[in-house]
């Protein structure tokens, strides 16, 4: 005879909906030091923030998956750390702009002097060849971790790329540790002053 075990906190439609997936890894990287690489376009999405709106770039090379996000309000600066508030706009928006302009996800308004984001092109993206840098955050030298006990990186989105080149693991690069999904536990800000983990 059958033993059944009622789980009442589970609904059939949680049952059905969730698909068993293994995680991709993190990038190879090397602590305080950039390395890059090129990725294909997964997904690509917009993401609802606290306080602000992400664009969400999913890649993945391999067995190695990218999560790389930009504001969506370029002029929103969400931490004080002492940097110059302009050159992080400037920042922000290069960052935004290249991303709009490698996935051609954009176009002007009627009156040519405004930028409006596409969502519809979002599917044409998938596919699409992107590159990047990655590096791990550092503390006097040692990897940070952040509470969970994942190491910090920062990624940084360069442009379209021609082709999807095979991963090469640096000679001293970091233990790959697996994540849960293609988003991995990065942050993704560009290479300065502007280095803040997630």
């Amino acid at each position: 005879m059958e033993t059944c075990i009622p789980l009442p906190t589970i609904s059939r439609e949680q049952f059905q909906d969730a698909a068993p997936k293994q995680g991709l890894k993190v990038f190879p990287y090397v602590t305080g030091s950039w390395k890059s690489y090129t990725a294909a376009v997964t997904d690509i999405s917009i993401q609802q923030g606290r306080e602000v709106d992400y664009l969400v770039i999913k890649g993945a090379n391999a067995q190695y998956g990218i999560r790389i996000s930009a504001q969506l309000d370029p002029a929103f600066v969400p931490y004080d750390y002492g940097q110059d508030k302009d050159q992080q706009i400037e920042r922000n928006t290069e960052k935004l702009v290249k991303i709009l302009r490698a996935f051609d996800l954009a176009r002007f308004d009627e009156d040519g002097k405004g930028v409006w984001l596409l969502p519809e092109k979002f599917p044409q993206a998938v596919g699409a060849v992107f590159s990047f840098s990655i590096k791990g955050a550092d503390v006097d030298g040692q990897p940070k971790y952040n509470e969970r006990g994942y190491p910090v990186t920062f990624a940084s989105f360069r442009g379209a790329a021609p082709e999807l080149l095979p991963v090469t693991v640096p000679w001293n690069s970091m233990q790959d540790r697996p994540v849960n999904t293609c988003s991995t536990n990065c942050s993704t800000h560009v290479p300065d002053d502007d280095l803040i983990p997630f």
